[in-house]
């Protein structure tokens, strides 16, 4: 993800922590986290680890970002969507 102010500057994104959560439907408690590395040019790398797409059921979640400024504790949900889960075949 690549994260813009209003006039479309890089976010430093090292002035923030990341929270990035999924569940079964909106309203409902997390399932699981997602990974995320921040940099200062605004790029967020966002990964689900492998253990915790092997503990969850296959399925549709919903998942947030959420950013935290660390001067302020102000938070962003800076996008949300739907993540898919398939069962490993292996």
């Amino acid at each position: 993800i690549n994260v813009a102010n209003t006039a479309d500057s890089a976010v430093d994104l090292t002035l923030y922590t990341a929270n990035v959560g999924y569940r079964r439907h909106h309203g409902s408690a997390n399932t699981g986290y997602m990974g995320t590395t921040l940099n200062a040019n605004g790029l967020m790398v966002i990964a689900l680890p492998s253990a915790n797409a092997t503990a969850a059921a296959s399925g549709r979640y919903v998942y947030d970002v959420k950013i935290t400024r660390t001067s302020d504790s102000t938070s962003f949900i800076i996008q949300d969507g739907i993540l898919t889960i398939l069962a490993s075949t292996e």
